[in-house]
């Protein structure tokens, strides 16, 4: 059997703190694959964000302290690994019954209060009108405009990004960056975030371009945040002090020619998921990674 590819029923969902829902997986492909998914979810702070799966089936259970904007569902195909499929799935608060407001009572002076009611109101029309205030609107609209365009580059403290996907702090949106270098030249340490917020935007950390930390010198420790699909080429070639990777990454598909390779160098230890281990070592062979283990 061959399998092509994961289908879901369920696309971009939302879903109340406290509530559950039900996702179907169907593994499409050649002469009846295995229908049986490994569920993972990312992104989640709470930890009564859960999910159940039973072969193709899965039930999310929203935890009721649940914070994160959104979560995403993986599914994998427990024959080809490299064959997922994800949904987004975003938390709603949980509902609130609303108080009922208590009728006022009449009051026998009802003519001296419409009369101060329409002065009120009048007050307020006069103030709707001054030109400072036309000014502020004005200012609150641009402010709600802001946006990157696909190819911006933008940067953190510590890092350059390059947007592949616009978001919007409005909607709101999630974008995605890929990581194109240091912003600080200084680290030893590298750390691609899952998720991060510019200008209260924000985006899925979801690549890493090729050449981003090509030949650097002081280099000693990645890793890799749980949102990372992709390694470009070269992406830490002839980093000769690197000796230690971990990929928390469950979604990586990709790891480019020579994302790795050092012509000199300490040997590198990649730490990746249990469940992954075997085709993370498909992934980093054919990237011709030389000088290194897997754990």
């Amino acid at each position: 059997p061959v399998v092509e590819k994961v289908v879901l029923n369920k696309q971009d969902i939302h879903i109340e703190q406290g509530k559950t829902d039900t996702i179907e997986a169907e593994v499409v492909g050649l002469y009846e694959p295995s229908q049986e998914i490994e569920w993972s979810i990312l992104n989640n702070i709470s930890e009564d964000t859960t999910v159940v799966g039973n072969v193709n089936q899965a039930t999310v259970k929203i935890g009721k302290d649940e914070s994160a904007e959104f979560i995403v569902l993986v599914a994998t195909s427990v024959q080809d690994n490299t064959k997922i499929a994800t949904v987004k799935i975003y938390i709603d608060e949980s509902s609130e019954e609303e108080k009922p407001i208590d009728d006022e009572k009449d009051n026998p002076d009802n003519k001296d209060e419409t009369n101060n009611d329409n002065k009120t109101e009048t007050n307020v029309e006069d103030k709707t009108v001054k030109p400072s205030d036309e000014k502020q609107e004005t200012t609150i609209t641009e402010e709600k405009t802001v946006t990157h365009k696909v190819g911006t580059k933008i940067s953190d403290k510590k890092y350059n990004y390059k947007v592949i996907k616009e978001g919007s702090k409005e909607k709101p949106i999630t974008g995605e960056v890929e990581v194109t270098g240091l912003k600080k030249k200084s680290l030893t340490t590298i750390k691609i975030a899952k998720q991060v917020t510019i200008d209260g935007i924000t985006y899925n950390v979801t690549s890493i371009s090729k050449k981003a930390f090509k030949n650097n010198k002081r280099i000693k420790k990645v890793m890799i945040g749980k949102n990372v699909i992709t390694i470009g080429a070269s992406a830490f070639a002839n980093c000769k002090k690197l000796k230690r990777v971990v990929i928390n990454s469950r979604v990586l598909k990709n790891v480019g020619k020579k994302a790795f390779y050092r012509k000199k160098g300490k040997k590198i230890t990649f730490k990746v998921p249990k469940a992954k281990k075997k085709s993370y070592k498909k992934l980093l062979k054919r990237a011709k990674t030389n000088k290194y283990k897997v754990i």
